[in-house]
């Protein structure tokens, strides 16, 4: 086998601008599945978000994948086993890292739940659990596995004691390494500190009214603010409900309700609200206007004429069944800057606002640029991406109902 000296070893990250996971470590522990090819890849998403990652390999695990390949992806060295070197103590040393345990057997998962130490993998495990390192799994096994009463009672327990678990995807009777946005969140959300975060709705995308079957009302808003700010205040250690439409799939630790017509988001709320949160979070662009719908497609050969019609306030509906913080966006010129008076009739704790007349676009993944504005303080928010100012903005946020 040729060995890849660590000092030739390939330097092509490409880091984001955003590096929620910068000076952290991450150390993947592997167990024996067939699922361990998607490791180095999550290795590498790890490593992009400004992660430094170790990996410990079990002796099954390193069998089906070459430890060569997992030390060219973290660009360290692979643990195999216990050496004189004590791996399962060192990996762990200095400061607060988290333990990643991916892909997590059934095995694995029986021997974490019964004390067994008899691999680099189960002996990290019983360290880690011992020391107050955060520790997270990711089940892989056959779906019939996953679901029997003894895997059941076993993640019980160690849920119980502290591990947490990312759900695998259910495919083909088979439970399987979810995307790796969704190990990616739970990292992030595992330096958050203990989960004892707050309910929230995020109301987010672009509504629309109808204006005939086939024709609509809408607006140039991507949810791109919405799917990021969701995705932050989950990282942060909050319970997230989106309402609404995002421009790509959401880690599945995230439920969504899906809504586009202006129908189906006051639907949304009257239903979802009948719950308790938090806080609610208004990024959504409602259209504020609605047209008498014509039961037949409209000709377009003739000139048709529709009259706008101020649209009911979705925020009204919210503070109607909503006792707790609201916080619109508000989307408005750069000189419009009474923004609490805005709401004053919903009682909003808090306003997000974006100016459309800045020079920037304010629609899509491009640069963001808000101006959070809560009772006397304002605080201008400049970002390179979405992700970094929605992980500001939700910083903020966490100070109206700390």
């Amino acid at each position: 086998m040729v060995r890849i000296p660590v000092s030739d070893q390939m330097n092509d990250i490409e880091l984001k601008s955003y590096l929620p996971l910068l000076g952290k470590e991450i150390v993947i522990a592997t167990s024996g599945s067939l699922s361990v090819y998607r490791v180095p890849d999550l290795v590498r998403d790890l490593r992009r978000e400004g992660a430094n990652v170790r990996v410990a390999m079990s002796p099954d695990s390193a069998k089906l994948v070459s430890p060569e390949l997992m030390k060219w992806a973290s660009g360290n060295d692979v643990a195999t086993g216990i050496t004189g070197n004590v791996e399962h103590i060192s990996l762990l040393e200095g400061g607060n890292k988290t333990l990643l345990i991916v892909p997590a057997t059934y095995n694995t998962i029986g021997k974490m739940a019964s004390g067994i130490t008899d691999s680099v993998t189960t002996a990290l495990f019983s360290h880690a659990i011992g020391n107050g390192n955060p520790v997270i799994a990711v089940p892989v096994m056959h779906l019939s596995m996953f679901t029997n009463p003894v895997m059941t009672r076993n993640m019980e327990f160690l849920r119980e004691i502290g591990v947490r678990f990312v759900n695998p995807v259910e495919l083909q009777g088979k439970a399987k390494i979810p995307a790796n946005d969704s190990v990616i969140d739970e990292t992030i959300r595992s330096f958050a500190g203990v989960q004892a975060g707050k309910k929230v709705l995020v109301i987010t995308g672009n509504g629309y009214s109808e204006i005939d079957p086939v024709r609509v009302i809408t607006n140039r808003s991507s949810g791109e603010t919405g799917y990021w700010l969701s995705r932050a205040l989950y990282r942060m250690g909050n319970h997230v409900t989106v309402l609404g439409n995002v421009p790509r799939e959401l880690p599945q630790q995230i439920k969504i309700s899906e809504a586009f017509s202006v129908k189906e988001y006051f639907d949304g709320i009257k239903f979802l609200l009948k719950e308790a949160y938090d806080m609610v979070v208004v990024p959504a662009a409602i259209p504020d206007f609605t047209v008498e719908k014509s039961s037949k497609k409209l000709s377009s050969s003739t000139k048709q004429e529709i009259q706008l019609v101020p649209q009911a306030k979705l925020l009204e509906a919210i503070r109607k069944l909503h006792r707790g913080v609201i916080v619109p966006f508000r989307l408005t010129s750069k000189d419009d800057r009474d923004h609490l008076e805005h709401f004053r009739d919903i009682g909003a704790e808090a306003v997000v606002a974006n100016h459309y007349d800045t020079g920037t676009t304010p629609f899509g993944s491009g640069r963001g640029r808000y101006l959070f504005v809560s009772l006397g303080s304002e605080e201008e928010i400049i970002a390179e991406t979405k992700e970094e100012s929605c992980s500001k903005i939700a910083s903020l946020l966490a100070g109206l109902v700390s």
